[in-house]
């Protein structure tokens, strides 16, 4: 199963459905890169690189929004990755070159 299947059954989207393929390709190379420059790495498993490209499709449309409220129901959102995602980053960080 490549990186994109995996995060097309995370996000809901059909097996079938190509629609949001090149928006996922994107999501999935921007959590790679990030994920490469926090941990000073060239590699970062492919599970936690779908789970940040998850975690920012899920906030697409929010940018910017910490939290709202709506008829009762109020939402707040988490604008880093989770606890999860960056204590797996930081166990695979490689220390800094001093300058």
């Amino acid at each position: 199963m490549t990186a994109l299947d995996e995060l097309r059954l995370r996000v809901g989207a059909a097996a079938s459905d190509r629609a949001n393929d090149a928006l996922l390709f994107s999501l999935l190379d921007r959590a790679e890169a990030w994920a490469k420059d926090f941990c000073r790495t060239d590699g970062v498993p492919r599970g936690i690189v779908v789970e940040m490209a998850a975690h920012d499709y899920a906030l697409i449309g929010a940018e910017g929004v910490a939290s709202r409220g709506a008829s009762g129901l109020n939402e707040t959102y988490l604008p880093d990755y989770p606890e999860r995602v960056m204590s797996a980053l930081r166990r695979l960080r490689r220390p800094g070159v001093p300058s």
